[in-house]
Formats: structure tokens, sequence, C-alpha cells
């Protein structure tokens, strides 16, 4: 019963239905009244001509109630169709009008809710563009991170003292996610500045010449280390000419920018990008991002510089306190020079111990280094003032005896042979590895060469006869 009432309730009626009522309530009136003189005060006394007249009477009656509610329809459709429109733009669609069909007041409303809803989708027009621009930089801003994370990342690895290689290769990886840089390739200059030496190159594995020294004096290349600025090549440039259209066929690429990559306005080397987008042009923030990334490789490159000249500077091994090869064989063509002038003898001896590499696997690289450190210091121990001692390679040791012959060398070799067996380099070991042995092998000049090169290749022939014969052997 509560919602038989309830669905005669108006208050959720739509006004159409609230007008019908509406009208049907107001006609009800005029009917009543009618009614009421028809039956008290005129059919009484009727004749034919009032018949007439009474029909005549409710004709015009319900004529001016029909044409009532027409105008009323008229007034209250236009209103809803107001609303209709108003709704649909209030959904969202603001490419809708609302027909202006009517004047006065409602023409009125009808024109204010166009010009609210042109209004309406110009800010929505607005609002749109600067979402899009909103994305736009929040994309830029998210590349510019990424980007300044791998700069720190690559500059962690320099400061880390990691070989040139490997950092060109992450520097590489970093340039890749900048627009355009869908190949690239890190080159260094060689030592006269003649040719450009490729370091390490990414999405060129098809074209030789990435893996290729190529010329400082044509084309490009000649154009970056004369001017010592980058070249771009792209839709804005509009450059086009033998030059550019052979680097193109050189290099598979139709866009390009070649940064050089300076050292105190010095050339060391190109950085070479490229793509084959169509029309594409290098942005001034993605170039000077790539600037950024030749003074990283500037300073990769000076590094590894410094490192190697260190190097050659050092002739000390850190670990042992021995001397290194490079600078063992100099002494030993020295020796060699000296023993030639003064008819003396010269002996080398090169000592390779045995079972290294399982020895550290067994038990780790640090027992290994202890072990090696042990036997350095024992070697040093039984050398005489003018002898040299090095640590040859990881696992070898060389000694250089000036004035002696294989005989006194051999002695020498037996004896520091004997005292390995017996040294404990790992006391906290099982028995089995708390000692290590060594095979050996000597050569002498003039008997087993003539220079430091034939004497140490002779050694090593000896040395691997030593080892087929087992361990803790010296090969004469």
């Amino acid at each position: 019963m509560p919602n038989f009432f309830k669905g005669l309730a108006l208050k959720n009626a739509g006004l159409r239905q609230k007008l019908t009522i509406a009208f049907c309530l107001m006609s009800l009136v005029p009917l009543l009244i009618t009614s009421y003189i028809v039956l008290n005060f005129v059919l009484p006394y009727s004749d034919p001509g009032t018949a007439a007249s009474l029909a005549l009477l409710l004709s015009m009656t319900l004529l001016l109630a029909i044409q009532g509610y027409t105008i009323l329809k008229l007034s209250i459709g236009a209103i809803i169709d107001l609303s209709k429109q108003a709704r649909v733009a209030v959904d969202g669609d603001t490419r809708c009008s609302v027909e202006i069909a009517h004047g006065g007041e409602i023409g009125d409303l009808a024109n204010s809710l166009n010009v609210l809803i042109q209004k309406t989708k110009g800010e929505v027009s607005d609002l749109s563009s600067f979402s899009a621009k909103t994305r736009e930089i929040s994309a830029d801003i998210n590349k510019k991170v990424i980007m300044l994370s791998g700069l720190l990342q690559v500059g962690n690895l320099i400061s880390g003292g990691t070989d040139l290689k490997t950092i060109m290769d992450a520097l590489l990886e970093k340039i890749a996610l900048v627009d355009g840089a869908d190949s690239a390739v890190v080159m260094r200059a060689d030592k006269d500045k003649e040719n450009l030496v490729p370091i390490t190159s990414i999405n060129f594995a098809d074209t030789e010449a990435a893996s290729m020294p190529v010329s400082l004096h044509h084309g490009i290349f000649e154009i970056v280390a004369s001017k010592l600025q980058e070249v771009v090549v792209d839709k804005q440039s509009g450059r086009e000419d033998k030059d550019i259209k052979a680097f193109r066929e050189l290099y598979d690429i139709n866009n390009f920018a070649a940064f050089p990559i300076l050292l105190r306005a010095r050339l060391e080397g190109v950085i070479l990008v490229g793509n084959n987008k169509g029309g594409f042009e290098f942005k001034d923030d993605d170039v000077e991002l790539l600037r950024v990334f030749c003074k990283q490789a500037a300073v990769a490159l000076e590094n590894d510089s410094l490192t190697r000249k260190t190097q050659e500077l050092e002739v000390k091994d850190d670990l042992t306190g021995l001397y290194n090869n490079k600078y063992i064989k100099q002494r030993l063509d020295e020796e060699i020079n000296r023993a030639v002038i003064y008819q003396r003898p010269c002996s080398f001896i090169l000592f390779n111990i045995d079972g290294f590499k399982d020895f550290c696997e067994r038990n780790n690289r640090v027992a290994g280094d202890a072990a090696l450190k042990k036997i350095g210091d024992l070697v040093a121990s039984e050398l005489s003032a003018g002898d040299k001692a090095a640590r040859f390679s990881d696992d070898e040791f060389a000694i250089v005896l000036p004035e002696r012959n294989k005989k006194e060398a051999r002695q020498i070799a037996d004896e520091i042979k004997t005292k390995i067996s017996e040294l404990i380099v790992l006391p906290e070991a099982d028995e089995s590895y708390q000692r290590l042995t060594v095979c050996g092998s000597l050569t002498e000049n003039p008997i087993d060469g003539a220079s430091a090169d034939e004497l140490i290749k002779k050694a090593r022939e000896l040395l691997g006869k030593a080892k087929a014969q087992g361990k803790n052997t010296i090969k004469v």
C-alpha cells in the first residue's frame, strides 16, 4: 500500500507528466461549473434552441482548454528540450549546441546555454592541451633524471678504476636513451692523431665501418677535427654533399651527429650517433646532453691515459714488492748487452707455481695472494747483490742472474725450489694445501738466445717440458 501512494507522488515525476496532470486539474473547474449551470438552470427550462446553444458552449469550452494545453506544451516542451541538450553537454559532449527556435526568455536561455557550452568547450580544449604539455614535460623530466642517474653511474665507474672498455659500454647504454641515438660508436684518436680507432659500438653490428679505424683527414671527421665542434646532419640542417652521402653509405644511417671528445682543446676521440628515421631533427636539449656525455668520455680517456702512464712508470709489483714483468725484461736486455760486451754469462730463471688455480679455488683468492706474498719474500731472500727477481705473471716468478752460468743458476734454482716446497703458506688449511711447489726452467746467454725475448721464449718451452714431467721439477 505505501508503494502505491509512493507511485502517485509527483516529486519525482517529469515536467511533461506534471503538465498533463495540471491541465486536467485546470480543465476540471470550468467543466464542473458548466455542468452545474446546465443541470440546474438550463435543462429544466430548455427548448431545442437552448440545446444547440449548450452544445456550442461546451465545444468552445473544450476548444479553449485544448488551445491552452497546446500553448503550455509548446512553452514547457522548449524548456524540456533545453534540459535534455544541457544534460548532453554536462555528460561531456561539448560538440553539441542548442537550437534557438523560440524568442523571449526561452530564446535567451538557449542562447546563454550555447555561450556556456562554447566556453566549456574552449576550457576543455585548453585543459587537454595543458594535460598533453604536462605529460610531455613529465616525460622530459623523467628522461633527464634517468640520464643524470646514468652520468652518475658512469662517473662511479671512472672513479672506481674500471677498465676503459667497460666504461664506454656503460656510456653507450646511456647515450642510446637519447632521442635519435639509435646507433652509436665511441672512437679514440690514435697517438699520431691520424686515425680514429673504435672502442665500442651499439647497433652497428652489421656495419663493418663501426669496427675499423677511419682517417681524421677526410669527410665529416676532418670537419670535426679541424673545427673541434659537432657536425649535425638531419632534416633541419639541410646539408647534402658528397661527403655526407659517402658518410651515410659508410655507416648506413640517414641522420647523424658527430661530437668531438676534447681534452684541453685537443681532439681525443669522437662520439657518433645516428638513426634512419624519416623527417627527424635532433633537439637542442638532446644535443646538449650528448655534449655532456662527450665530457664524461673525455674524463674516461684522460683517466685511462694517466693509468697507462702510471703503469709505465711503475717497476714494482704491488702484492709481492718484487719487480714487475716490464722492468725485468728491460733489465734482462741490459744485462745481456753488458754480458756481450764483457764476454760474461747471464742466466734467466722462470718459476711457475704448481696447481695454483686449484689452490685458490679450494681456499679462496685471499689465501692465494698470501701464498704469493710468502713465496715472493722467500725468492727475494735468496738473491745476491745484483740479482733481480720479479713477479712475471699471476703465478710466475722470474730471476735475472748477471755473471752466472747455467751450472750456478741451476744450484740457485734448486735451492729456491726446495725451500718453497718446505714453506708453509697456509697453516690453517688441510695438510695437503698447506704447502705449494714450483716447476722451473733456466736459460743462459748466448747459448739459449741473444736477447731477452729469445731467453724468455726458450725458458717457456723448457717450463712446459718441466710441467709435463710432474710437479716440483726443474728443466735446463
